[in-house]
């Protein structure tokens, strides 16, 4: 059972906003670490099982990609709950595709599916992937510090174990990007953390470590 918050947790000092040429930077560091992992380790940085490590993942690719069903049960399920099918939607915006885990199973339900990630090398992966499942309805675009969300005019925004990884002034900005580029009546279905028990973001003091290191994970509070 996953371990609950307790009632009394007091509230976290994070600070979400920072000024176009911080939050540039914020982005930059993150691309850094992305793209070089992305070379190192693609399928583990996806899933960090031992598994999908790269001298593995040969014998553990099929698997790997199975495991992005459980994703789409999810989104299922969610859109259940609202009352709405997948079949209303036409085209699908997958915020932090990676290799294409979860992507290939998407383009089975939707016509449409843009797929975006930050990591050159988890892109070219995905293409490749795809290409073989003889999959042609899905288009790829990278994103950048100069162009967050390179989409718009989808009806439907999922991303999922992806938002963690960016500091919370990112994570904001990715969900405006994304929201603006919502059509009307569209859905967002997303998952971010909102609380950590110790967790604090300074701009500032962030700023001054070393960073896009190592993969990171952050929270955005609740009520932002």
């Amino acid at each position: 059972r996953p371990a609950l918050v307790p009632l009394a947790a007091p509230p976290l000092e994070i600070e979400t906003e920072a000024a176009p040429a911080r939050l540039a930077r914020l982005l930059a560091a993150t691309g850094h670490y992305w793209a070089r992992i992305g070379e190192e380790a693609p399928h583990w940085s996806v899933l960090t099982n031992e598994a999908y490590r790269p001298e593995r993942i040969a014998e553990t690719e099929a698997q790997f990609y199975a495991t992005g069903s459980s994703d789409v049960a999810i989104l299922r399920a969610v859109l259940q709950r609202c009352g709405l099918r997948p079949r209303r939607f036409r085209r699908l915006c997958e915020f932090g595709c990676g290799t294409g885990r979860v992507t290939w199973h998407l383009a089975r339900i939707f016509p449409q599916v843009v797929g975006l990630d930050i990591s050159p090398a988890h892109l070219a992966l995905a293409a490749r992937w795809l290409a073989a499942q003889g999959i042609g309805n899905v288009e790829l675009r990278q994103v950048t510090a100069q162009n967050l969300h390179p989409a718009e005019g989808y009806d439907v925004w999922f991303s999922r174990i992806v938002l963690q990884h960016n500091p919370p002034p990112v994570m904001l900005a990715i969900l405006r990007a994304a929201f603006r580029g919502l059509a009307p009546g569209g859905v967002a279905i997303f998952q971010l953390p909102t609380y950590a028990l110790g967790y604090r973001f300074v701009l500032e003091d962030y700023l001054a470590g070393r960073i896009g290191q190592h993969m990171e994970m952050h929270v955005l509070p609740q009520p932002v």
